[in-house]
């Protein structure tokens, strides 16, 4: 399977990281790179549609200019490097280009907004993730931009893990990933039984091609928290979490995995598709 990287660029410094990222994917995995950047057409309220238009172009062309100078600058691979200016709805553009690709992947940096640290791919909220329902990965400014060993993946036993997107996703990090490790948080309101089954069953399901292992963080979610933190800081890799779980639909455990895991721990995150 061919890989494309959907690198969305919005020419902050955060930028960087994303293109050593795909540099580094390009090298080691073979992977196709896409910049995409999104233009809006800023003109004043008063400006008649010709000149919008005129306005819209123009923006346009100087993006175009500096994808392609980043090219230049960063020594992408030229003959596997292009680039795409959007000035419609980012994740419909994304759905539609991604029907054309079976391995493309959307790669998006992360910012940090004060008081509150959040999810963002280039300009666009967290949203977009559940809007483009595609493979996404997202890299702190800080974060390693290898291919990783490992992949930390949450689970719950409501929400059966996307096997065909995980599939995907392995196939596309071969060789370099060998260890996978499930965890789980295991509320009051939680089937304790339940949780140690579908960890133990999913194990299973992988141990005869990667070294595996599952762990349960037990308690309310505040108090297992730092729990968590000391468990994936303390490994290297990636965390995985399925759009659509209770991970990303939960307020707090979002606000904790973004501030404490991804952001300011540098914890790259990879989201499945539901």
């Amino acid at each position: 399977m061919q890989t494309t990287l959907f690198v969305l660029i919005d020419f902050s410094p955060a930028s960087a990281t994303l293109l050593e990222f795909a540099r580094n994917w390009s090298r080691l995995l073979e992977a196709d790179i896409r910049l995409v950047h999104q233009v809006y057409g800023m003109a004043p309220v008063l400006t008649d549609a010709e000149s919008k238009l005129a306005l819209l172009q123009a923006e346009q062309q100087e993006a175009e200019y500096k994808l392609q100078e980043l090219i230049r600058s960063c020594e992408l691979p030229r003959h596997k490097t292009t680039i795409a200016v959007t000035a419609g709805n980012l994740a419909g553009y994304l759905r539609q280009e991604l029907q054309l690709f079976t391995g493309g992947i959307i790669v998006t940096g992360l910012k940090g907004t004060s008081p509150l640290k959040q999810l963002f791919i280039g300009s666009t909220p967290l949203k977009l993730i559940e809007e483009a329902d595609q493979l996404v990965i997202a890299v702190p400014a800080h974060a390693s931009t290898l291919p990783p060993h490992t992949l930390n993946v949450a689970l719950h036993y409501k929400h059966p893990i996307n096997q065909a997107a995980f599939a995907q996703l392995l196939e596309q990090l071969q060789p370099h990933v060998q260890t996978l490790n499930f965890f789980s948080v295991v509320t009051a309101n939680d089937d304790a039984a339940a949780t140690t089954a579908c960890l133990e069953e999913t194990s299973q399901a992988y141990a005869t091609r990667y070294h595996t292992s599952n762990y349960q963080f037990v308690g309310e979610q505040e108090q297992v928290f730092n729990e968590i933190k000391n468990y994936l800081q303390g490994r290297e890799g990636y965390l995985v979490v399925q759009e659509g779980s209770r991970t990303l639909r939960d307020q707090l455990f979002r606000r904790f995995l973004i501030n404490d895991l991804i952001y300011d721990g540098s914890l790259p995150l990879i989201v499945l598709p539901a």
